[in-house]
Order: structure tokens, then C-alpha cells, then sequence
């Protein structure tokens, strides 16, 4: 059953209706974050595998539906605000994580919006903790207006779509 515009070809019903995301922002909430947002610049729902068992008979290698996941990390790009307050907490997550060396994890949410700022889709990242921080380097003799960024990588359980 499709609510907007659909193509009926034979019994297949296939949504003609498409939004285009023009913006995102990823949210990490927590008390000590002030539920942090940041907007992203760019990112790819990480890849997510479950490798096939094989079972050997007497005749071939059959192969059955694995079931285990594995996710590949996620890697978003952001735009650093005034002073790196929007970096700042991450990297000190990241850093007392390696100091503690007990991580501490929490559930990041990535929401694509359209060009209306109508929400199109979240993904939820599940125990989630910093592994990498790079931000773009600096330099005088940049335009005062330059926009940083920074790439930020993140190791979690799996992920949800809301």
C-alpha cells in the first residue's frame, strides 16, 4: 500500500514518491554533552555484513545464512563550530575512554532532513565511542569565513533505522 504516489506494475506496488535529504546533523545525548548536535557535511551508513556459514556434506560446501553482523565503523564529517565547543566534548570522550580504559558508550542518532527542514530519516548507532578525530587544518592566510571540519569516527554495536 503506498500513502503518495505509487506505479502499479502487475501486483508490485513501487513508490514513485522521492525526497531528496539536503542537510544532516548528528545528536549525542547525555547529561555531560548537553545533548550535543552537529551538523554533518557528510557521511555513508556504514556497511554491514553477515559472511555465510558453510556446512560440508559428502558432496559440496552448502552454504547457510550467517549469524553474525558485522558493521563496518562510521565516519562522518562536521563542521566544527566557534572555539571547537562542538568537538571539544569528543575528543575528551575519546581521550578518557583510553585513560579509564573502560570506554564509555552512548547512542548516537544521524537525522537527514529535507529542504523544508522536514526529518526524512534517522539512524540510531547503538553504543557507540570515538576511535579517530582529525580536524582540517589552520592557517592565517585562510579567508576569515573559513568553515572547519573535522572527520570523526566512531566503533558501535550495530544500527537502527527510526
Amino acid at each position: 500500500m503506498c500513502i503518495n504516489s505509487c506505479a502499479n506494475i502487475g501486483d508490485i506496488m513501487i513508490n514513485t514518491t522521492y525526497q531528496t535529504a539536503t542537510s544532516f546533523s548528528m545528536f549525542i545525548p547525555g547529561s555531560e554533552y548537553a545533548g550535543l548536535q552537529m551538523k554533518v557535511v557528510e557521511f555513508k551508513i556504514p556497511q554491514v555484513q553477515s559472511p555465510a556459514v558453510e556446512q560440508g556434506t559428502r558432496r559440496l560446501m552448502a552454504k547457510h545464512a550467517g549469524s553474525n553482523r558485522v558493521f563496518a565503523p562510521l565516519s562522518v564529517n562536521v563542521i566544527a563550530d566557534g572555539g571547537l565547543t562542538n568537538i571539544t566534548p569528543v575528543h575528551d570522550w575519546l581521550v578518557n575512554n583510553v585513560i579509564t580504559n573502560e570506554p564509555e558508550t552512548k547512542d548516537i542518532r544521524l537525522i537527514g532532513y529535507a529542504a523544508n527542514n522536514t526529518q526524512l530519516f534517522t539512524v540510531d548507532f547503538k553504543n557507540a565511542f570515538p576511535t579517530d578525530i582529525n580536524i582540517d587544518g589552520f592557517s592565517s592566510q585562510d579567508a576569515s569565513d573559513q568553515i572547519i571540519k573535522a572527520q570523526i569516527e566512531f566503533n558501535y554495536d550495530y544500527y537502527t533505522y527510526g
